[in-house]
């Protein structure tokens, strides 16, 4: 059996570093400022980070501790730097600290929009004279391109009347920058050899979106999807939200994608009380020869054996397929016994529906009826928007009133009962039944301002909410009327104006997240378990480093991400990893850089996913008997579907999570395939020596 795991891991490690495989998902790293709001008669709390977000979700995480002099505007290299631009100056930052070192002298101008093409040259887009100007990464300095007035030439070619061009931010596809122009809310497509502009779509297309009600276009960035080296999507910040008129007044924190044909965009995700202020990301290098060769070679290994194991479920749609192991059953004959053993379980997969309409979804959660909630796209409906999913068919949970422009289901108990958040002008927590629909989950400080993580079988619900300090680790518990009240978990800090977050809960009670704990000189996000009123510091993989817990299975055994000690290029290396009894576990990555163990059911098993630093290419796993597989490499040749997030497992092997299909993200189900009797296995290996004989 070892044998097998070991040939299993190594074919798969090794297919993970040289290939290049499509991927829905990207890491985008953001320097934004985060509002809590403070006591009564004080002013607000706001702390500075650099977030790191995954451009599937939209949802950012800070990177760094808090931190001063981060710069307005990011550029990620070729080879895995962030490079930003501050005060006319080129600086690079640090991943793991959010501190800037210049990188040469001054630059000559003045901008705060700035981007690094997939090429590895840099621009800057100035305020005074309306133009691009190439920045050299080794100097510093500043060179013109093409002449003064060719964007303000652009917009008046589109109708606008004597436009002023006001562009703050830079990002880059392909061989074009593009800039929103705030003056006239208008995505413009520069050319980085000439100067020269043109309008994407119409003019004014940016703003037409929502009704006008998004403000706030200050960070642009391209991401690599498909991990070929180059960018191939433009992301953005959206920052402020206002339904009742035109002047910003919410901080909505939305990530965006946007539309290079006619320069609108869809919201991604939103981060309640964020304003991003710079984004940037890197491109994947393209494999080397060597690579490709090898790669090439498990491929014909894979189809070799494909032929002597073939699936018994295929279709050529994707929407059911079987996952075959990269390694065949091995039996060993000796003294006159059998012995026969797999090196991964197999699974059936199948596509979630999406709502009606709808070209995209995703999953996060499933249940032991295979039950699967998360968010998807639906007609007439820019957004994504919570729903639940049995068998073929998925239902639209509602919103809590008419003005909410997002939501989506985050868990689902064994009852059907989802719980997840609902956003109009901040996050609202929800909870969702067949009998009653969508209701509010009011927060502790009587607000419905927070988001439901989770929820166990005994209606217990964990998450977060404001208590009027900050956004509080929340229990939500019933209050034997059918409503359900509020309660702080605490902080490991003992303070209850510090940023925390409960992500899991089990059907004893006990919570698993993250809070704050003091250290020394400053203060470090570390994974926390609540149980029986009862704070523990789960630990991490280093000393006064940052961990976090997002679920924990009946046995206690809880699960997460911690940093552990490694860098690259200048990151600090995150790691899926098991909290248990005293002990984290580092799972691995499979060769990649960054990994999240996301759920883990009452067997032990384990599923997450794993990335690079850039985050690309992006794949789920799973991990069972002590090896880390990317399910990837069990998807024949020809499914059409990359699977980059396992989200959630259930107590029967079931997997939930998200990929690409079609060109689309589309949310998965994996059913594992009863493995064969011993008696039938040895029955097989019989037949099969009787065909040799003949």
């Amino acid at each position: 059996m070892q044998f097998n795991r070991t040939l299993a891991s190594g074919l798969a490690a090794a297919a993970t570093l040289c290939a290049t495989s499509l991927a829905s998902a990207a890491t985008i790293y953001a320097t934004g400022q985060l509002l809590t709001p403070g006591p009564p008669g004080h002013g607000d709390l706001r702390e500075n980070f650099l977030y790191s977000i995954d451009s599937s979700t939209g949802i950012a995480t800070p990177i760094s501790p808090t931190t001063t002099g981060l710069p307005p505007a990011l550029g990620g290299t070729p080879d895995g730097r962030l490079l930003g631009f501050s005060s006319g100056q080129l600086v690079e930052v640090d991943l793991s600290t959010g501190t800037s070192t210049p990188v040469g002298g001054p630059s000559g101008v003045s901008a705060t929009g700035f981007d690094v093409l997939d090429d590895g040259r840099a621009f800057v887009v100035t305020f005074s004279d309306d133009r691009l100007y190439s920045i050299d990464t080794t100097t510093g300095l500043a060179s013109p391109v093409g002449t003064p007035g060719q964007i303000n030439a652009a917009l008046l070619a589109a109708g606008a009347t004597a436009p002023n061009a006001f562009v703050i931010s830079l990002g880059s596809v392909g061989v074009h920058l593009y800039g929103i122009d705030l003056d006239t809310n208008t995505l413009l497509r520069m050319d980085p050899n000439d100067g020269s502009a043109a309008v994407v779509g119409a003019l004014g297309a940016v703003g037409s979106v929502g009704a006008g009600v998004f403000s706030g276009f200050s960070a642009l960035t391209g991401i690599d999807e498909n991990g070929d080296g180059q960018y191939d999507a433009l992301f953005g910040s959206v920052n402020f939200l206002n339904p009742a008129g035109p002047e910003p007044s919410i901080r909505l924190g939305g990530v965006a994608r946007f539309d290079l044909d006619d320069g609108t965009f869809d919201l991604v995700g939103i981060n309640d009380g964020v304003i991003f202020f710079g984004f940037g990301s890197n491109p994947i290098p393209e494999p080397s020869t060597a690579g490709l060769l090898l790669l090439g070679s498990l491929g014909l290994l894979r189809r070799n054996r494909s032929k002597r194991f073939p699936s018994t479920s295929t279709s050529h749609s994707g929407e059911f397929m079987h996952l075959r192991s990269v390694a065949p059953a091995v039996a060993v004959m000796a003294l006159g016994s059998a012995s026969l053993a797999f090196a991964a379980t197999e699974y059936n997969l199948s596509a979630v529906p999406t709502l009606d309409g709808g070209t995209r979804n995703f999953a996060l959660d499933l249940n032991n009826a295979r039950q699967v909630t998360g968010n998807s796209g639906m007609a007439g409906n820019t957004t994504l928007n919570p729903y639940l999913a049995t068998g073929a068919s998925a239902t639209y949970l509602g919103t809590i009133d008419t003005s909410n422009v997002f939501g989506r289901g985050y868990a689902v108990n064994d009852a059907g009962v989802v719980v997840g958040e609902s956003n109009n002008d901040s996050s609202n927590a929800f909870i969702w039944d067949s009998a009653n629909g969508i209701r509010e989950l009011f927060s502790i400080a009587g607000t419905s301002s927070g988001v439901a993580h989770d929820i166990n079988n005994n209606n217990l619900i964990v998450g977060i909410s404001s208590n009027g300090l900050a956004s509080r680790p929340t229990l939500y518990t019933p209050n034997g009327s059918g409503g359900f009240a509020a309660s702080d978990l605490g902080s490991l800090d003992g303070q209850n104006n510090t940023l925390g977050r409960a992500w899991g809960i089990n059907d004893a009670g006990t919570a698993v997240g993250v809070s704050r704990r003091q250290t020394t000189p400053t203060s470090v996000s570390q994974a926390t378990r609540w149980q029986n009123g009862a704070i523990t510091n789960l630990g991490s993989l280093q000393p006064d480093s940052f961990s976090e817990a997002f679920a924990i299975n009946e046995s206690g055994v809880a699960v997460g991400t911690a940093v552990n000690g490694a860098t690259g290029g200048g990151t600090s290396i995150r790691r899926a990893v098991r909290f248990d009894n005293g002990t984290v576990t580092d799972l691995g990555s499979l060769g990649r850089t960054f990994s999240e163990a996301k759920d883990i059911n009452d067997a032990g098993t384990i599923v997450g996913f794993t990335t690079n630093i850039s985050g690309s290419p992006q794949a789920a796993f799973v991990f069972e008997d002590g090896v880390m597989i990317d399910l990837n490499t069990l998807i024949p040749a020809g499914s059409g579907w990359t699977l980059t997030s396992a989200e959630g497992i259930n107590d029967n092997g079931d997997i939930a999570g998200f990929g690409t299909f079609g060109g689309n993200t589309r949310a998965f189900l994996l059913t594992p395939i009863p493995e064969p009797t011993s008696m039938a296995l040895l029955g097989l290996g019989g037949l099969a020596m009787l065909r040799r004989r003949r």
